[in-house]
């Protein structure tokens, strides 16, 4: 009999171990890209009995969501909608980086989580009473945080909701995103959390390893723009909060003088301007990872906005580059815990 009750449970553990099949999450641009380009992919979230539309932020480890008292910095945007709830609310408080450059101060709640068909009971978040003006900008309610798990960086050390979703619904340990521009000139993508579906890209992956234990930061060979190489030996990400592909100040200005660009103020920023009608002759940029090109054309890399043309390449405090928007565009990317690894796949453009 004590056989067969160990057998049973055996048998139990195995069934548990299997793991489900990769789920699709669907994203798009909330704004037109015509009418505001930084904006960003969003994608829907229920929390509690509300839903709302958020970006899937990988440079970030907390999920951060604004407060019904929250009328400071970005909750002031009329898209942003808040979180209402008779929940109690921690008086633990604390504030944390989002999105790359923003901020979020708020304190510790929990309740009930689900992306697509996925669920968690109690997630932990960041219930913000003041966040910054980045998430009104990208076009969301929120932010999921996908930075690696059990880094010991999200608020209040709690679990991400991928460590949530990898503990109770048995999904691998890996997630993934695609991105498409379509003819109708919208941009959509999905994220797959669970592991790769070979329908978004083609060939093989190259992986490389993660070079520490709380980033998902990966080594580049080399940067080449036309058949000259710039840099070698660099650190990057790839940040789903980033339109644009930043990096240190050093070798961004190495690849805009080789494309040819030419520094102007606009507004606020400094960006590096093409003249709209001369861009054919725009050099390719090249970041060799694992042994293996990634190629970047100018038709992606070059940002246009009405008559305005500037480069895509831009600086950032740090000495990592941020892989953003286009590098997605081009290249399927796997977030692979399970191995602690970054694998990269030419992406099917069009499905």
């Amino acid at each position: 009999m004590t056989f067969l009750i160990q057998s049973a449970f055996v048998a139990l553990a195995a069934i548990s171990a299997v793991l489900c099949d990769p789920v699709v999450v669907p994203l798009q641009k909330r704004a037109p890209v015509e009418e505001y380009i930084n904006t960003q992919y969003v994608g829907p979230v229920q929390l509690g009995n509300q839903y709302f539309l958020c970006v899937f932020d990988t440079s970030s480890y907390t999920t951060v969501i604004p407060s019904a008292s929250c009328v400071s910095g970005g909750c002031n945007c009329a898209n942003v909608h808040k979180y209402y709830s008779n929940k109690p609310v921690s008086n633990n408080v604390a504030s944390v980086p989002i999105l790359g450059s923003g901020y979020a101060n708020g304190s510790e709640a929990h309740d009930y989580i689900a992306v697509s068909t996925l669920n968690a009971t109690n997630q932990g978040f960041l219930l913000a009473d003041d966040i910054s003006n980045d998430i009104c900008s990208l076009g969301a309610d929120c932010v999921i945080g996908l930075g690696r798990p059990k880094s010991g960086r999200a608020a209040f050390n709690l679990p991400t909701v991928m460590e949530n979703f990898v503990n109770q619904d048995n999904i691998a340990n890996s997630f993934s995103f695609h991105h498409g521009r379509y003819p109708d000139g919208q941009h959509r993508g999905v994220l797959v959390l669970g592991g790769p579906i070979p329908a978004y890209y083609r060939g093989d992956f190259t992986y490389v390893p993660l070079v520490d234990q709380d980033t998902w930061n990966f080594k580049v060979d080399s940067i080449s723009v036309g058949n000259e190489v710039i840099a070698t030996d660099q650190l990057a990400f790839v940040d789903s909060s980033k339109y644009v592909i930043t990096g240190p100040a050093e070798e961004i200005k190495k690849i805009n003088d080789r494309l040819g660009c030419t520094n102007k103020v606009i507004g606020s920023r400094t960006l590096c301007v093409f003249d709209c009608d001369k861009l054919d002759n725009v050099p390719s940029v090249t970041f060799t990872i694992g042994g293996v090109a990634f190629n970047i054309s100018s038709t992606y890399q070059i940002q246009q906005n009405g008559d305005l043309c500037y480069s895509g390449f831009q600086y950032s405090a740090g000495k990592c580059f941020h892989f953003g928007d286009f590098f997605m565009d081009n290249y399927y990317g796997e977030f692979d815990g399970q191995n602690k690894r970054m694998g990269f796949a030419k992406s099917v453009e069009e499905l």
